[in-house]
């Protein structure tokens, strides 16, 4: 299981759009990884691993997402069960 901790929020156009930087860490051995949150108007997310792939999305270039939810407590589910190394 990991926790999960905020790093930084960004407005991005309108303050219902976000950009979440969240730090992961797993409470077994202790690793963490940084995954970025695109949060569209409270009901879209759209989960990042990287920042390039963030950049991608922003500049309608191909890109790839952890997963993609439509209800925050899904995603935050999947953050929590999130297996990296």
């Amino acid at each position: 299981m990991n926790s999960i901790e905020a790093v930084q929020v960004d407005y991005i156009n309108y303050g219902s759009r976000t950009l979440e930087t969240v730090l992961l860490i797993n409470q077994e051995n202790k690793s963490k990884k940084v995954v970025y949150i695109y949060n569209y108007e409270g009901y879209h997310f759209r989960i990042f691993e990287n920042f390039f792939e963030v950049a991608n999305f922003f500049n309608n270039k191909s890109y790839k997402v952890l997963k993609d939810y439509t209800n925050e407590k899904y995603a935050d589910k999947f953050l929590e069960r999130y297996q990296f190394s």
